[in-house]
């Protein structure tokens, strides 16, 4: 284990150490990354064991990238880098043998096109982002790599790792991976033409390498001579300024300070990168006391002492204070200096007044400068005029003094390299030991591979020989250096592994193709021997399937689908169970079964741990038994399994197309035994095929139910039901015997629907379906029409002579049981039923058709409704004359409205003093052959077919249309019928009727029976308030006739209640109706309701009524109805 980790570390640093000879910087990201792939290499074949080997080889090779040894910190970031970036490469390659494991296949060499491409992007791709994203993230979080270098340095490290995956791992694996047979055959066709494809790679680019070396060190020389002249140029431009000052003073034997700061001033104007000019009198002991006061009170010879305090100069024999400094701001520690204190600055005033030549000091420390940092001054000595100075001795006893330039050589340095930035290049100026300029150069991040761009050259400034290192900075290199050397290598890298791809691609094609032909070649081996048992499947099931649809009972074709297993499995006893409605199987087929056995298991309970069978059918799952005396399903049936002769079963599910258990197909042996594949999936098909034959049973049976009974009640429906009574009608013909035909309709059922909803009304519509059954013979039909009507055949054993009762025996108590309370959902509801009855002892010799015997009861029915409802009624030929009566008004209805046979007549109402305060719109219809007809002849039947809805609209509309043309008529009344008042748009109706004809709200009354208000109480106060809110007027017509109750006058928004013209037609004969009369009288004036008498014929009516102080009044008495014209001109004068 750890010589494996070691070879891996060692070959992971190799590899490394490899990538890093072509590294990019900053981030010495390489276009391939070898030891990327030989880490996946080593992880997919050794699994995580070698995880510690591999860490500590990328440790060794990023620490030997990323070292930086000028410091303890940089060496202490390098290891921490190093540390990050390999802990994120062993990350990397565990994550990326852990996706090609699972998703690329751990245990099969790369032969299959997709595992291929999931090893490219899952091994390469994807993994291969974790090591560049951590590695770039730390190097910028460093300071190693900055924002303009992120992007491109991520790129390359994750092509590089990419490549190297690509490259390197199937390369490695040829050796090492498993199963080593199928990689070592590829070992030829894939390492060989790798490695020297590689190899080709590698001297080309070593080749474009050096090239582009030469080229590089050609620019630099090029750009650090051009910088080095410009920098010789400046500092003889200084020098040459102490020569012009130089003349200036031999011009004249005393320059003023004045004249010395115009003078400098001229020369800052175009050289502003000098610290100071000055003029450096030789002052003896003798003079110095003059040059103090002549140079004025603030001038004084000082030196500075060890903290660099200014005192004044101790006695000596010659004294070189600085006298005049320019530009005085900012130098104002230099003036009165004497800089024969500093040694450094003496040093160099000898050297220049003994050669008579300018000289230049060492790096001193300028008194002015409290930075310190490196500063220089040239001296140039000034002679007395007219004196000769040709040997030492003169020199030094005709100097005057010195003119200097003080230099910070950083500034100078600086202005002259501010002209030259684009060269991206650093220097230091050293002057011998001394170093007067640094620049860092900054780590350019180089790969070791390639040179160092660094060059001296000497810089001569006056008599001081300096010395310049130039060295490229890292900018250089990213602007100069031609990235087409690594373009060049990214791309063939790129192309060797598509090449390498392609080759896993074609070598896995071709194992897949040796190995389909030896499967291929088993697979024919093994479809000859299974050809005649599919040959021999198909027969059966063909023959199962022939059974199927033929006419064969369901039996007889389960017997055939065992009889099938039996002889396949000749050892086995088949059986199949038939699941019922109450969850108990029972016995469809089972041959070879015991007939005990069979009977014993006949009917039992299915249910968790119910033997096999019981089991399988309850879960709905395959169920298998090796030993039926050792299972626990078996604990209750063991000893009847024993006397059986059975030792193991195994029982399969039967489903049906609906995933629906309808039974079980069970395997039986003799001995404990477990089934195999093939027998299960045989026992499926058969399963299958049971299934088939059971749906196609219980399909038929559904089609009949469908067919012939009423989804909701189970009960023969009409199709079925005419079929009986065409039965009955031949059996009444040949045995001459009686039947009869009970059409029974429920009395209010559309209110109750209406009223609790449809699910109550089809829960009351079974119950009465039950009960009905319960009232007659099993040899008699009762079937469902449709809605709430219902048929009954009572069955042609009776003697005509016996009919008629036995049918009326038959409806009363069918009347009776229907009569009982129903519980319906939290309700209790009674209800009653019309039954219409027709015999058929004499009509069926008359030819009837079942048809027209269904019409006879129909109308029958009808018949009992009329006469109140809750009635028996028996069809004869009156009935039958005043159905077709009843049709043909039903059908002129219909064409009265749109033909215009409607009118409206219009009675009179008057108040006490006979003065008109309005009217009731009256409707007539005047029938084209019947002349005018009264609403009592059409209105029932408008009601019942619905038309009542258009008429009443039109009658609405009729009437605010005559109010508009009436203006002086007080109020017009309309009667409501039921239908219209309970329809949903009836406020709406009536918004719009006022709306279109723009009559006041007021002038409009409507007459509603208290029993429209009585159905629905609550919904009446809402409809009526809202009516009511508009400013409609409502009268309760007919009052005292229907359900008069104070407890709803009350709360009923009316107006007016109308008393009935059966209680004014007697007032003078029966004393009740006279106290009704007054009794309605004296409440309303009580509740704060008008009153109008209607059916007022008589003067002693109208006087009786006065003198109860009734206030209106409405009769033929007063006014019968007339039409629109004669109305007009009678009443409104018009």
């Amino acid at each position: 284990m750890i010589r494996l980790n070691v070879f891996l570390g060692i070959s992971y640093f190799l590899g490394g150490y490899l990538g890093t000879l072509i590294a990019i910087p900053p981030s010495h990201a390489s276009p391939i990354w070898p030891a990327a792939g030989i880490a996946l290499a080593g992880l997919i074949v050794y699994g995580w064991r070698v995880l510690p080997g591999i860490w500590l080889g990328a440790f060794l090779i990023q620490t030997y990238s990323f070292m930086d040894v000028s410091s303890v910190k940089t060496i202490s970031d390098s290891l921490l880098i190093g540390a990050i970036v390999s802990t994120a490469s062993a990350v990397q390659a565990g994550c990326g043998a852990w996706l090609v494991k699972h998703y690329a296949g751990a245990d099969h060499a790369l032969i299959i096109d997709g595992s291929i491409w999931r090893f490219l992007g899952l091994g390469g791709l994807a993994s291969c982002m974790i090591s560049a994203t951590i590695g770039i993230i730390t190097l910028y979080l460093m300071g190693m790599a900055n924002e303009d270098d992120v992007s491109f340095g991520w790129l390359t490290w994750w092509s590089g790792d990419t490549i190297g995956v690509l490259i390197f791992t199937p390369l490695l694996l040829c050796f090492i991976g498993e199963p080593r047979p199928q990689w070592r055959a590829r070992i030829n066709s894939i390492a060989l033409p790798l490695v020297m494809l590689l190899l080709i790679v590698a001297a080309l680019f070593y080749l474009a390498k050096n090239q582009e070396q030469k080229r590089i060190s050609a620019l630099f020389e090029e750009r650090i001579h051009l910088l080095h002249n410009a920098l010789q140029n400046d500092f003889n431009r200084t020098i040459d300024i102490n020569r012009t000052l130089k003349a200036f003073f031999d011009s004249s034997s005393k320059v003023s300070p004045a004249e010395f700061k115009t003078f400098t001033d001229t020369i800052f104007s175009t050289h502003k990168n000098i610290q100071a000019l000055e003029w450096i009198p030789r002052v003896t002991a003798e003079n110095r006391l003059f040059y103090e006061q002549s140079l004025g009170p603030s001038f004084v010879i000082q030196v500075p002492d060890a903290t660099q305090q200014m005192y004044a100069a101790p006695l000596r024999a010659e004294y070189f204070p600085i006298a005049y400094v320019e530009p005085y701001q900012g130098n104002e520690r230099a003036f009165g200096f004497d800089i024969s204190s500093n040694p450094a600055a003496y040093k160099a005033i000898q050297a220049a007044r003994d050669t008579a030549q300018t000289a230049m000091t060492e790096r001193i420390h300028l008194i002015q400068d409290p930075g310190n940092d490196p500063g220089v001054v040239a001296y140039t000595p000034v002679y007395q005029a007219h004196q000769a100075v040709d040997t030492v001795p003169q020199r030094r006893q005709y100097l005057r003094g010195f003119v200097a330039s003080v230099l910070l050589v950083g500034n100078k340095v600086n202005e002259v390299k501010n002209q030259f930035k684009h060269l991206q290049l650093s220097l230091t100026i050293t002057d011998g030991a001394n170093k007067l300029f640094s620049e860092a150069a900054g780590n350019t991040l180089l790969n070791p591979d390639f040179p160092r761009l660094e060059k001296t050259i000497q810089l001569q400034v006056a008599d001081r020989n300096w010395q310049v290192t130039y060295i490229a900075k890292p900018q250089f290199y990213s602007a100069e250096l031609s990235w087409s050397i690594w373009w060049l290598i990214l791309g063939s890298l790129l192309l060797v592994s598509l090449m390498g791809l392609g080759l896993l691609m074609l070598t896995g094609r071709t194992m897949q193709i040796e190995g389909m032909v030896k499967l291929r070649t088993g697979e024919l081996e093994k479809e000859v021997a299974e050809r005649k048992k599919i040959i021999r499947q198909r027969n059966d099931h063909n023959k199962v399937l022939q059974a199927i649809v033929s006419t064969l009972p369901l039996a007889d074709v389960l017997e055939l689908i065992v009889a099938i297993a039996e002889r396949i499995y000749p050892d086995c006893l088949c059986s199949i169970l038939l699941l019922d409605g109450e969850q108990r199987l029972r016995l469809g087929a089972a041959p070879g079964l015991p007939e005990f056995y069979n009977r014993a298991i006949d009917g039992v309970a299915i249910g968790d741990g119910i033997g096999s069978c019981g089991t399988a059918a309850y879960l709905g799952r395959r169920v298998i038994v090796e030993n039926i005396k050792q299972h626990p399903y078996w604990r209750d049936f063991a000893g009847l399994a024993e006397q059986a002769g059975l030792a193991s079963c195994w029982s399969e599910p039967i489903f049906s197309s609906k995933e629906e258990v309808l039974g079980t197909f069970a395997i039986y042996h003799r001995t404990p035994h477990c089934p195999s594949a093939a027998m299960l999936d045989e026992i499926k098909d058969l399963a299958q095929l049971a299934s088939i034959a059971i749906e196609k049973k219980c399909s038929e049976e559904q089609i009949i139910q469908l067919a012939f009974f009423d989804a909701l009640t189970n009960l023969p429906n009409r199709r079925l039901f005419f079929d009986r009574l065409e039965q009955a009608i031949t059996k009444t013909l040949r045995n001459h015997a009686g039947s009869a035909l009970l059409y029974l309709d429920l009395d209010h059922f559309k209110t109750l629907n209406d009223a609790l909803g449809h699910d109550v009304g089809d829960e009351l519509l079974i119950q009465v379906a039950k009960r009905l059954k319960a009232c007659i013979r099993d040899e008699d039909t009762v079937a469902r029409l449709g809605g709430d009507e219902f048929v009954l055949l009572l069955d042609g054993r009776e003697n005509p002579e016996t009919l008629f009762g036995h049918a009326l025996t038959v409806a009363e108590r069918v009347q009776s049981m229907l009569q009982m309370p129903y519980h319906l959902k939290g309700y209790t509801h009674h209800i009653s039923s019309s039954i219409g009855i027709t015999l058929l002892e004499s009509v069926a010799s008359q030819g009837m058709t079942p048809g027209e015997l269904l019409k006879q009861a129909d109308t029958a029915m009808y018949h009992a409704k009329q006469r109140g409802r809750n009635t028996i009624s028996f069809y004869n030929e009156d009935m039958q004359l005043r159905a077709d009566q009843r049709l043909i008004l039903e059908q002129d209805l219909r064409s009265a409205l749109s033909d215009g046979q409607f009118c409206l007549h219009y009675q009179p109402q008057f108040d006490e003093s006979r003065r008109l305060i309005g009217a009731e719109a009256l409707l007539r219809w005047r029938h084209p052959e019947k002349g005018m007809m009264s609403p009592v002849d059409f209105i029932p039947v408008a009601e019942e077919t619905g038309l009542i809805l258009s008429i009443g609209k039109w009658v609405l509309s009729e009437a605010c249309k005559q109010l508009q043309k009436w203006p002086g008529l007080p109020h017009l009344s309309v009667n409501i019928c039921p239908r219209e008042f309970h329809q949903t748009q009836f406020e709406a109706n009536i918004i719009a009727a006022l709306k279109d004809h723009d009559i006041a709200a007021s002038r409009l009354m409507l007459e509603i029976t208290e029993g429209i208000i009585i159905d629905d109480i609550n919904d009446s106060i809402a409809k009526l308030q809202a009516l009511k809110n508009l400013g409609i007027e409502i009268s309760i017509d007919d009052f005292g006739t229907g359900y008069s109750s104070l407890s709803y006058l009350k709360v009923l928004p009316i107006s007016q209640l109308k008393i009935d013209q059966s209680f004014v037609r007697d007032i003078g004969i029966d004393p009740n109706d006279a106290v009704i009369v007054e009794t309605i009288i004296s409440m309303a004036k009580h509740l704060g309701l008008s009153v109008i008498a209607e059916g007022v014929e008589t003067a002693e009516q109208l006087q009786f009524l006065n003198d109860k102080h009734c206030k209106g009044y409405q009769g033929y008495f007063l006014g019968k109805p007339v039409p629109e014209a004669e109305f007009m001109q009678r009443y409104l004068g018009i």
